[in-house]
């Protein structure tokens, strides 16, 4: 005879597969759902060196996890920096100092940059499973940790993004209230933190890359080529008068022929079956998988949505 304890124990697992699958299929959404922005726009242009006596900030956010949420990151004042959609990255220029990003999506978290003059600085946009909800994180990726080798490859997938306007979006815009409440709940946030998780959230001036990032570690199609002329898209200036968030003007590149393959972690390979870890042979070398919900528009360039992953 079965007991009343072991009927109870499996009617609770039961309930919780239920409800994990119903947290799955609404956080991911359906098929192709993947949340635009009208204030970002596609850009061509590649990464390079900082203007002079600025630095520069890349929002990385390289999952498909909550593709059909947005983030929408502001400055410490409240002011718009860009959004951020899934499997994309812009870039933010800024002066040099102390700077607060704060995100708005279904929670609020913040990210303290103190940022030198002409050095990149990359922060993750991390999103993770919540009680009811995906939780948005920002993450400093620094030099010398195993998740900032990473970073190339998440330049390589995802899509470059550009701020189009820099106005508000309507979603903020009309609830200033609210925004003043979410910079308290932020700053407030940061003081709660322990120091080990207090650290993630923070760039050091020693944090930033100087000259172009990964020259030379980018999978040739990320990179203009070598007659690619440089210049720069309007910078779009925000009413605090002391912050320009714009897409970065390219430079000339080397010839692909000379871009050696990624070492390291993302090492060469000529087929799928020489990648461990869950990557794949993506333009020579090991890249980590992107993950699809059967739309090849979600992948990135020369590859397609097969058996749930972006591939050749």
């Amino acid at each position: 005879m079965v007991s009343h304890r072991s009927s109870d124990s499996s009617c609770r697992r039961a309930r919780r597969l239920v409800n994990l699958l119903v947290w799955l299929i609404l956080s991911l959404g359906p098929p192709g759902c993947r949340a635009r922005s009208d204030q970002m726009k596609p850009t061509s242009t590649a990464l390079s060196a900082p203007k002079a006596g600025l630095a520069q900030v890349v929002f990385i956010r390289p999952s498909l996890f909550a593709a059909n949420q947005l983030v929408t990151i502001l400055d410490g004042e409240g002011q718009f920096i860009g959004d951020s959609p899934s499997v994309s990255h812009f870039v933010v220029s800024l002066p040099p100092g102390t700077h607060r990003f704060v995100t708005w999506a279904e929670n609020t978290t913040a990210l303290v940059a103190d940022l030198a003059a002409n050095k990149t600085y990359f922060v993750e946009v991390a999103l993770r499973a919540g009680a009811m909800n995906p939780r948005v994180a920002l993450l400093a990726q620094t030099p010398g940790t195993e998740s900032f080798e990473l970073v190339p490859t998440w330049l390589a997938q995802t899509e470059r993004l550009a701020v189009s306007g820099g106005t508000m979006p309507k979603s903020v815009a009309n609830r200033s209230g609210d925004v003043t409440e979410r910079l308290h709940a932020a700053a407030q946030g940061l003081q709660e933190l322990e120091s080990a998780e207090l650290a993630r959230r923070h760039l050091k001036p020693e944090d930033g890359l100087d000259g172009v990032p990964f020259a030379g570690l980018l999978p040739p199609k990320s990179r203009p080529p070598a007659s690619t002329a440089a210049g720069e898209s309007p910078t779009i200036s925000t009413s605090a008068g002391r912050r320009s968030p714009t897409d970065s003007a390219a430079a000339a590149a080397p010839s692909s022929q000379d871009a050696p393959v990624p070492s390291g972690r993302r090492g060469a390979c000529q087929n799928h079956g020489d990648c461990t870890n869950g990557r794949l042979c993506i333009s020579g070398g090991c890249s980590l998988a992107v993950s699809c919900s059967g739309d090849d528009a979600e992948c990135p360039s020369a590859t397609r949505c097969r058996e749930g992953v972006c591939q050749p």
